[in-house]
């Protein structure tokens, strides 16, 4: 906004207005300096207690993050480091103050210090609320709320507010637990985000407020569900009370990707992604000058139309230059388009594509899982690079030209490791999500880039079938590790020597890994000794062995078998020694990126 008096005007300018100007340039230069002491925050926690805080996690790190709790004494209890903040507040809707309750010390743990006999857990401490009681409260005081409670005046500001004082350019995770107020706070996150586009990177908070907005009939809440759906990525991680939401980001403008016709089909254009990832959402809009209808966007983990699912159809009523947003919540590798206009001028729309990613491109690879070394899966965890609290979890994973993955726990935890040749399911209720780091992984780099090839349904067999186990399900696309889901496999038990085996093209490429997903409920012990086999018999047994022999995997394991030196063969298939039953929810084999440009097929060949 500001901009500075030419040379050339200099000598036209009278004292007076000379003084206008000097007083002018002065403003400026405090607005620049006041931009630059604007900073990334790491988190802001609203409601912290003194219990389960993020400040007392990170209070060795660097990072830079601020608490915020209405109750003094609690606040007092919340260590904090070098570049965190503490405000004794409360976060409303307007400035100004209100009245908190909150459970008075002697009616609760360790204290219990009251002629009535009332002793409520500890935890109570973390139920203070504004304007009313605690339901919760309410519900374990029953008669004695008036009783246990005190009421207290204290000051509030809004969300915006605390950011604005703070100059916070941008923030990493906005964690937010008030007792009944969390839905509040998200609604003025999200509006702040439109107007300013600051959105957090993440947000936690408790899950009965997204089922509020969810059921809720309000025209509100409507707006506010289709903002945190068109914006965010959220899940809720089993055995946890909080959502979890991730940044959404277009990966089109992040990685400058680019559609490509498909082969023999003129109709149809598609676009590998970087990295397997969760899809959101696809916004099309048109480039043709013509209206965008007819059509159909698909996801899948390869490029090939059979093993495509189908997020959703634009439909025949658009007009011309107008974008359309289809929602796919679908994980893959390829981005699909068709146009079903049987005489429509094709001319392939501008696309968008949405997923949970951040801002330096690296892509979600998964939720509520861990990455470990086959070799080194233990408690121990000794592979990882980095595996220590800090938010700054990204950067330290770019420091270290070595990593390729890394996981964010919701309490600050941060694990950066080099490989992920296994992912399993986490114990940790800490809600992990894990990122694949796409910066270091260049085709300089000794490891070669990775394709996932199209397994074909027809080809899929194995040895028996017991409880309804067909061999197609391992390749359905689905990674769903519950048998009862029925998308796993299952031979007899008691047959000896179990095998399944497929067929995956192009035929004619080297298989450099496979990607299994075991079964997840149960049964993890049975896979001992087992094998990834390559080769032309589709007796599995026949075949060269992929790797080495294998340990019990995980339960629930997703595991990344490593083919050195590639192999070449029709078949991919894996066999079980013994009398156990083979049971496999999901695989995949990948040949190079080059291999596979090199190598392409025509469509019709899975036909």
């Amino acid at each position: 906004m500001c901009m500075f008096l030419s040379h050339d005007w200099s000598y036209r300018l009278s004292p007076y207005a000379w003084r206008r100007s000097a007083a002018f340039l002065l403003v400026c230069l405090f607005l620049q300096l006041g931009n630059a002491f604007a900073k990334h925050f790491h988190f802001i926690e609203i409601g912290t207690c003194d219990f389960d805080t993020l400040a007392s996690n990170l209070r060795l790190t660097h990072n830079y993050g601020i608490s915020v709790e209405a109750v003094a004494e609690y606040l007092n209890l919340v260590p904090t480091g070098v570049n965190m903040i503490k405000i004794n507040a409360a976060v409303s809707d307007e400035d100004g103050w209100a009245e908190m309750y909150k459970v008075d010390p002697k009616f609760m743990e360790p204290t219990c210090n009251n002629s009535d006999n009332i002793c409520l857990p500890w935890w109570f401490r973390g139920t203070s609320t504004l304007n009313q009681p605690s339901p919760l409260l309410v519900h374990h005081a029953e008669h004695n709320i008036e009783k246990v409670s005190q009421v207290v005046k204290v000051q509030t500001y809004t969300y915006r507010t605390i950011l604005e004082k703070h100059k916070i350019s941008s923030l990493g995770m906005l964690k937010i637990d008030t007792e009944g107020f969390d839905l509040k706070i998200v609604r003025q996150a999200l509006r702040y985000g439109l107007q300013s586009g600051l959105w957090p990177q993440s947000l936690v908070f408790e899950k009965n407020n997204l089922s509020s907005i969810v059921q809720s009939d309000m025209s509100t809440d409507a707006i506010v569900l289709e903002i945190l759906d068109n914006h965010y990525s959220c899940w809720v991680p089993e055995g946890e009370d909080d959502s979890h939401c991730w940044l959404l980001r277009d990966l089109v403008s992040i990685h400058g990707l680019s559609l490509v016709q498909a082969g023999s089909a003129p109709r149809t254009w598609i676009m590998r992604l970087p990295e397997r990832t969760l899809i959101s959402s696809i916004r099309l809009k048109d480039a043709s000058g013509l209206p965008l209808t007819q059509w159909q966007v698909s996801v899948s983990d390869s490029e090939f139309s059979e093993t495509s699912h189908t997020c959703g159809m634009v439909p025949s009523t658009l007009e011309a230059g107008t974008a359309v947003l289809v929602k796919c919540e679908r994980e893959g590798r390829f981005i699909r388009i068709t146009c079903m206009h049987p005489k429509r001028r094709v001319v392939p729309p501008a696309v968008e594509v949405w997923a949970p990613a951040t801002a330096l491109g690296s892509v979600r690879s998964s939720v509520g899982r861990e990455c470990c070394s086959k070799k080194s899966c233990g408690p121990s965890h000794q592979t990882y690079l980095f595996n220590g609290y800090n938010l700054n979890c990204e950067a330290i994973c770019m420091e270290d030209i070595r990593c390729k993955w890394f996981t964010v726990f919701r309490s600050g935890w941060c694990q950066t490791a080099a490989n992920c040749d296994m992912d399993f399911p986490s114990i940790s209720v800490q809600g992990p999500v894990t990122f694949a780091r796409l910066a270091n992984r260049t085709k300089a780099s000794t490891t070669p880039l990775l394709t996932p090839l199209a397994p074909v349904l027809s080809s899929a067999r194995q040895s028996s079938k017991d409880w309804g186990g067909a061999p197609d399900r391992a390749i359905d696309g689905k990674w769903d590790s519950n048998f009862w889901a029925r998308t796993c496999t299952h031979t007899n038990a008691g047959t000896p020597d179990a095998w399944w085996s497929t067929e995956f093209l192009p035929l004619n490429v080297p298989i450099h890994m496979v990607r299994l997903q075991v079964r997840g409920d149960c049964c993890s012990e049975r896979m001992t000794d087992w094998e990834v086999r390559v080769g032309n018999d589709e007796n599995p047994w026949q075949n060269m062995v992929c790797g080495t022999k294998q340990n019990e995997p995980k339960t629930g394991g997703r595991i990344d078998i490593h083919c050195s030196p590639p192999l070449y063969g029709r078949f991919v298939g894996i066999v079980l020694p013994g009398n156990e039953p083979l049971t496999l929810c999901e695989v995949e084999a990948f040949t190079s990126t080059d291999a596979f440009e090199s190598s392409r097929i025509p469509l019709q060949r899975l036909k």
